[in-house]
């Protein structure tokens, strides 16, 4: 959880001592957390009517199952109707420990008075940090399934194993993902995109559109492409599920320079964006300092994105050697080849 505040430079402590007091001097009346619970409960019914959440929650629960990166961020109807102001203490008693609190100040601060204020304000908490109980979180290959003829189309979901946060080939994950790039039919001259993969699935002409994505945890991480796929007359999933599973073993077989250096560009034009947003940064800072115990400075980053080459993106992509996949399709299915035809082309020996 992150709670991010702007505030002129004179209202820095004041902010800290607000934050501090929420943490420690917890009150909850009735009336606020009834309200806030309805809200949570309106939350979740939004997100099971947006196709994309609903779809990255089942990504999950197929790749990360029986962890809690398996649950989804907006929780069920059972556990939020269930849940107490007991329950809450409870989690905020055993969570909320100086070892697992980073505060994180961007922009015209003054030191001395953020460390002043941060140690009076948060400095008696307590300094016991609870121990994860899943120090391990398995990716599995798997696939879901969710046939709705309703849908004009069918979307679907192509996930392989990503990096931590914590893993040293972090950017190279970021340049793979970058390399598989986007696609949206309601623009012309896709059938010359930078990405290979775009050009492909633009030449087939049965994706209205796809994008990649590249989500990474404390312990695990997964990367791959999200599409919307036509299924009608002669168009069926085995082509474009075909295109996608094996770009990846292409970029690791065939890479050149020039679409290196595109996706590497575009992965430090995003870290100077990250940058560039106070709010963003601060919560970029803070989220380093908990998995690498330190922030890295903008140099510090860019630096390791500029030293990569193609060697290390094909010794990358041939860690992933006979990965699973994981695969999930929601909407007209019927043509959606089997899962055991579908790994077959994620196998090296193949090629």
């Amino acid at each position: 959880m992150k709670v991010v505040v702007r505030c002129f430079p004179s209202d820095a402590e004041r902010v800290i001592s607000i934050l501090g007091d929420a943490v420690k001097n917890r009150n909850f009346d009735k009336t606020s957390f009834e309200s806030a619970k309805s809200k949570a409960l309106s939350d979740l019914d939004k997100s099971l009517e947006c196709k994309d959440t609903y779809m990255f929650d089942n990504l999950h629960v197929a790749a990360f199952q029986g962890t809690p990166l398996e649950r989804s961020i907006y929780g069920t109807d059972t556990s939020l109707n269930k849940l107490s102001e007991k329950d809450v203490a409870t989690y905020m008693d055993r969570n909320y420990s100086a070892p697992q609190i980073n505060l994180s100040a961007v922009g015209a601060v003054n030191k001395d008075i953020i460390e002043k204020s941060a140690d009076k304000n948060f400095g008696s908490l307590s300094q016991i940090k609870i121990l994860n109980e899943h120090n391990n979180i398995d990716f599995v290959g798997s696939e879901v399934r969710i046939r709705d003829d309703d849908i004009h189309g069918c979307h679907v979901i192509y996930g392989f194993k990503g990096a931590s946060t914590r893993d040293e080939n972090l950017n190279s994950h970021k340049i793979i993902t970058e390399l598989l790039g986007s696609y949206d039919d309601i623009y012309g001259g896709l059938n010359n995109n930078g990405s290979h993969l775009s050009e492909m699935l633009a030449q087939e002409r049965q994706t209205y559109s796809y994008n990649h994505f590249n989500f990474n945890y404390r312990d695990n991480g997964i990367f791959g492409v999200k599409g919307f796929f036509t299924t009608h007359g002669e168009h069926d999933l085995d082509t474009s599920s075909d295109f996608i599973l094996k770009e990846v073993q292409r970029i690791g077989k065939t890479i050149s320079q020039n679409d290196f250096k595109r996706a590497q560009n575009n992965v430090i034009s995003n870290t100077l964006f990250r940058w560039d947003d106070d709010a963003t940064l601060a919560t970029d800072l803070g989220r380093k300092a908990i998995s690498h115990k330190k922030a890295f400075s903008l140099s510090h980053e860019v630096n390791e994105i500029k030293n990569l080459t193609t060697t290390d993106i094909k010794r990358v992509t041939k860690e992933l050697d006979d990965t699973c996949p994981v695969i999930v399709s929601f909407g007209q299915t019927e043509t959606m080849p089997d899962y055991m035809n579908l790994r077959q082309r994620t196998l090296w020996s193949l090629w």
